[in-house]
Order: C-alpha cells, then structure tokens, then sequence
C-alpha cells in the first residue's frame, strides 16, 4: 500500500506541542539543576577554567567602565557580568573572595536556564509554524549532540552565552522575519543592533550572522514589499560595525583591540596566525590530526548531524523544484559552515571551537522546516533515531570526563593545600594544566587583568608556566620560566615528571597527574 507524503508529515496540534514543551523542559531543567548546583564542578576545574578571567572582567568592568582582555572582547557577556557583579555587590576587595565567585556562578547559571526555557519556547513556535512533529525533538537532539554543549551550558564563557544569549535573539530574529508579512526599516535597524550586540561574544559567530542576513535578503527577494535589498545590507552592515564599535568602546586599550582586529583580517599577529611567525594556517596534517584528537572523544559521532544537515543542504540547492528563498538558504548555510570550518582550521586546538557550527545546525534547520513548502518526511525517522545516537554517546563521554575532571580537581588541590601547609614556599610555580584555586586565580589576572598591580598583590606571589618550556635555560616569553630564576623556597606543581637533575622531587602520581619539586640547593 502507497502512504502519501501527508500521512508521513505528522502534523503537531496546539496540545501536542505543549505535550513536547513540558517533556523538554522537565528533562532539561532535571539534567540542568543535577549538573550545576547538585554535582558543580568548582571553579577552578578543566571545563570551568575560563570563566575566572571573565569574571574578572566583569567586574572591572562595572568598577571602571573599561575591560582590558581586548583579545577575547565577548563584550555582551561581561557587561551582563557586570550587572549580576553590580547585584551582588562584587567589589575591588572582595572579588577573589571563592564565596563570591560561587555566587556570581551561581547567578549566571540561573539566568543561563531563564535563557534556555526561552529559547525552548522559540523552537516550540518553530515548530508551530513548521506544522510537522520533527521540528523541535531534532532541534532538541542538534542541540545537545555535542558532549561540549553538556560541558559549557550554564559556564560564563562565550561557549556558553553561544546557547543561552546569542542563540535565542537569532532564532527569535528569524522567527519574525518568517511571521510578518512586512518590516519597516526601523525595525530592521533594531534587529541589527541586537544582532550586532550578540555577535560580540566571540567573533567566530559571524557566520551564523551572516546565515541570519541571508534569510531576511531571501525574504526581501521574494517579496519586494516586506523590505528592500538595499535596506538589508545596509542594515546588516550597520549591525556588524556595531558589534566592532561596541567591542572597542568598552575596551581601555582600544588601540589594541583594533589591532586585534586588524591581525585577524590581515593573517598577522598571534589569532591572525595559526603559529607565531607562521602562516594563516597549520600544516594540513597537523589539522587533520587534532581534528581527529577532538572527535575520537565523542567517538566521531558528531560527523553524523554534520552530514546529515550538509547533505539536506546540497539536496536544495541542487535538486529541482525548490524555490528561490530554499535555494538560498542552502547556499548562505553551505557557505557559512566552510567559513566557520576556516575559522576552527586556523587554530584547531580544542574541538569547543567548532561548537558555532551547533548554533549554525540549529538555525539552519529550523528555517528549513518552518520557511520550506510541504516535502516529504520519510526520512526523519531515520534521522531522530541517528540523532538519538549521537546524544547518548554525547552524555556518556561527557559524563564520564566531568566525573573524571571533578575528582582529579578535587585530589589535586587536597595534595598541593598540603605541601603548601608544610613547606610554606616564597613563590608557587603552577604548570598549565594544574586545578588549584591559586593557578585559577593566577591564570584570570594574566588573561582579564595583567596590566593590574592591585588584583596581582591578592592573588599572591604565585607564577605559571608552559610544561613544555619549562626546562628551556631562557624565558623568552611570559609563559616561560627559566629554572635559573627560580630562589631555593620555591615549590613547582607540573602534570609532567622531569629528570633534571637541578629538581628535587616530592611528590609524584601519575594518575592524579600531580608531580611536585623544589629546586636543588645551587652549588658554592
């Protein structure tokens, strides 16, 4: 017996929808309280580790009017940081209090999940106007398919304002432009200053701007009155000079964030070049082997969503019987993933950089289902069901890994808290990769305040080092320490064990990760 396409669409009633709206939000509110507040990693943990810097930012911020981290802006972010520092009575003094980094987390967590039930409730009016049941459980399942969603929802990090800032103004901005049969220039003007806001939370979100733009041109091209294409561009413009100008306002070294900005365009400087006095990129080999370092994590299952929307794509643009507007928004999503693939490429360390390449996956697919004439579903059972895959094994490796980091946190700072008690060193010397609230706090005042004596006196007489340089005779950067330097009551934390006969060692555990040495007395 033949089923028709319309039997296999499903289409989703008011209850039904209401029905998927609360299972989500109770699933996510569940996981969302249980991994944040129940079983938190602290602060100063793998996966929390940048949030200190922008906290510190935050805070400067709303002290001074000014950040100093013109290198990594996320201007957005900290000056909502500000405001919850502002709330909390976050001050000059009392700013590395743990007390008071907890409950800045703590507050940004709360607003992280307002953020989330918002843009839950965005995708269920996608799902309204798509009339099928498949909209919202795959724009549920693109969502969390990355184990690095699990990792830094809820973080203040720009990785976690990706979800829970940026994604629902877009989504909220393409969802308007779907339901209105007109756009007045003004209000096209707003939506360009908000999208301009949102992007200057890390400058790899640019492609998924421009996808937005891309939409609202495919809609002034089919429908001359909803808004002109010379209003578009010139809106969208306008919106990524906003973002630029919002980033260096705020800056108190604004010649050095239009320098920052002027390296990336010009492949110079340390993010404009993939190694220092390199080129643009890294040797195609060395790309292709952290990028499989990054997904043999999660077991390459994060390639499945990429080819499954990749291909739908390809499919529109290239197949019959598609409109304009489809064929365009095939093409801007085509474009921007190799745009954003670029991106990652140039500095393709963690595999958390191509967490915008969710964000893109997401939007894609929701104007697909909601702005695309009826077409078949066959396949969408076969697509949750792959979908459904992808997620379990993204909680299973992201469960273990917060597991494994939280105690390895913990065990660390109990073995350094004890050291530190006995030996009472006149300096600590921590490796990069040490969990410790002194490396923590160190490492955020090199990031977000490293020009401040003040901050720098209360955190300590307290120094970090690379582990690969560290056994280099000269420091030839901030991150390299020559041993020479280094007085006879210092202690020296490193994940590394080193045979240098100029090292004495303490402690050492290799499953902890923990190696710890004094210097050797020098020789007359």
């Amino acid at each position: 017996m033949k089923v028709s396409a319309a039997k296999l669409s499903f289409p989703v009633s008011r209850r039904g929808n209401q029905i998927q709206f609360g299972i989500a939000l109770s699933a996510f509110g569940i996981w969302f309280f249980v991994y944040h507040f129940f079983w938190a990693q602290p602060f100063y943990s793998y996966f929390s580790d940048p949030e200190l810097p922008y906290f510190l930012n935050s805070v400067q911020l709303y002290l001074s009017g000014t950040v100093q981290m013109h290198e990594h802006p996320g201007t957005l972010l900290q000056m909502l940081g500000g405001l919850i520092a502002a709330v909390l009575q976050i001050n000059a003094t009392n700013l590395f209090s743990i007390e008071k980094i907890d409950a800045f987390r703590g507050a940004w967590r709360l607003v992280s999940f307002a953020s989330i039930v918002s843009l839950i409730f965005i995708l269920c009016k996608f799902n309204e106007r798509s009339k099928s049941l498949w909209l919202l459980p795959v724009a549920l399942l693109i969502f969390v398919s990355d184990y690095n969603t699990l990792a830094y929802l809820g973080t203040f990090t720009p990785e976690g304002a990706f979800f829970t800032i940026y994604l629902p103004v877009v989504l909220l901005f393409l969802l308007r432009v779907g339901q209105t049969e007109s756009m007045t220039w003004r209000e096209c003007l707003l939506w360009a200053m908000a999208l301009g806001a949102v992007t200057t939370i890390k400058v790899t979100l640019v492609p998924i701007s421009l996808f937005a733009w891309s939409v609202i041109l495919a809609r002034s091209l089919d429908s001359p009155k909803f808004l002109s294409r010379r209003t578009v561009v010139v809106s969208a413009i306008l919106s990524f000079v906003f973002a630029a100008v919002l980033s260096v306002i705020f800056s108190e070294n604004r010649e050095g964030q239009l320098r920052w900005f002027f390296q990336l365009l010009t492949e110079s400087g340390r993010y404009g070049r993939a190694t220092e006095g390199g080129g643009a990129f890294l040797p195609f080999g060395d790309i292709i082997q952290h990028l499989i370092a990054g997904l043999s994590l999660q077991s390459f299952t994060l390639l499945i969503p990429f080819f499954v929307l990749f291909s739908m794509a390809v499919w529109d643009l290239f197949s019959g019987g598609k409109t304009r507007s489809e064929k365009i928004h095939a093409f801007a999503f085509i474009a921007m993933l190799l745009m954003s693939l670029l991106l990652f490429i140039k500095h393709p360390y963690q595999i958390k950089y191509l967490l915008t390449n969710s964000v893109l996956f997401l939007s894609f697919w929701c104007v697909r289902e909601s702005y695309c004439e009826d077409r078949s579903k066959r396949g969408y059972p076969l697509i949750v069901l792959l979908l459904c895959g992808v997620v379990l094994n993204a909680l299973s490796t992201h469960w273990l890994l917060h597991a494994y980091t939280k105690s390895i946190s913990t065990e660390s700072r109990e073995l350094i808290d004890g050291f530190v008690e006995t030996i009472q060193p006149h300096r600590i010397y921590f490796g990069s990769d040490i969990s410790h609230p002194k490396s923590a706090k160190r490492f955020g005042v090199n990031w977000a305040l490293f020009f401040s004596d003040e901050f720098s006196e209360q955190v300590g007489d307290i120094r970090l080092f690379s582990e690969r340089s560290f056994n280099l005779r000269d420091a030839r950067s901030r991150h390299r320490i020559a041993l020479e330097s280094i007085s006879d009551s210092s202690l020296i934390v490193a994940t590394n064990l080193y045979s240098d006969p100029r090292l004495e060692i303490l402690f050492g555990d290799e499953e902890v990760g923990i190696f710890i040495y004094i210097p050797r007395r020098k020789l007359e």
